[in-house]
């Protein structure tokens, strides 16, 4: 078995070539027309612009960050946040929910991220999904106690 033809076509489709095959009796086959493989991860996948929005948050409070797609019929994908909290006794939490500050239908999408007297640094993501709302909802940020936070929260849209 000659593994020519097969790598070259398993190339085609990683790389979305037009493949012409030519046997060893100078035959021409068809073109095969190959899509370029995607990956299912918003975050990942480069052709879908990412949106970072500033986080500056000064007292407990429930803060939006991320509102529904104009039609609603989106998913907000969280790719990455970083940042710095400070304040003893305080904390910063990512959750879902509807209303202009996440008041209805509520759900914790991160657990709470602690401040303490000097700075605390938070990262997640490295371009790749963290945490996503459901269709409709908005991302909003709960600050609790003597809070400073600062930083930024990358994501994506992705349409229904």
């Amino acid at each position: 078995m000659k593994l020519r033809p097969f790598i070259a076509l398993i190339m085609g489709v990683v790389l979305g070539l037009s493949l012409t095959y030519i046997d060893n009796h100078h035959n021409k086959y068809p073109s095969v027309v190959m899509a370029q493989v995607q990956s299912a991860d918003p975050c990942a996948t480069t052709s879908i612009a990412k949106i970072g929005i500033p986080i500056n948050i000064g007292s407990a409070t429930t803060t939006s960050l991320i509102a529904p797609g104009v039609s609603a019929n989106s998913i907000a994908n969280v790719c990455g946040l970083s940042l710095t909290i400070t304040g003893a006794s305080s904390t910063f939490q990512l959750e879902y929910g509807t209303g202009a500050t996440c008041g209805t239908g509520t759900t914790a999408m991160t657990g709470a991220y602690a401040g303490a007297s000097t700075p605390v640094a938070v990262f997640t993501g490295t371009g790749a999904l963290v945490v996503a709302a459901p269709a409709a909802n908005r991302v909003c940020a709960v600050t609790t106690g003597t809070v400073s936070a600062q930083g930024v929260l990358t994501y994506v849209l992705q349409p229904l």
